[in-house]
């Protein structure tokens, strides 16, 4: 769970990376990703790919909690976007 709207969303994966330290990239991943679709409810239709489910994916030239990576394909809706 974040701290938003104390944190702005612009500034979520700099409060990720910090956070990696003291709880490990996959709490990190999973507490701005499967954790918070729990909370809302949302599991059953977000956050796996499978059959059914709603996937908007971003893959990246490096980890998803490196700052540096970039974007290297989006899809949105079943359409690449980039």
């Amino acid at each position: 769970m974040t701290d938003y709207p104390k944190i702005s969303l612009e500034n979520l994966s700099l409060c990720t990376v910090l956070c990696q330290g003291r709880n490990g990239s996959h709490e990190v991943l999973k507490s701005i990703t499967l954790n918070l679709t729990k909370i809302h409810g949302l599991e059953d239709r977000l956050c796996s790919i499978k059959v059914d489910k709603d996937a908007d994916l971003v893959i990246r030239d490096g980890g998803p909690l490196n700052l540096n990576s970039k974007a290297v394909l989006i899809i949105i809706d079943g359409k690449m976007v980039l």
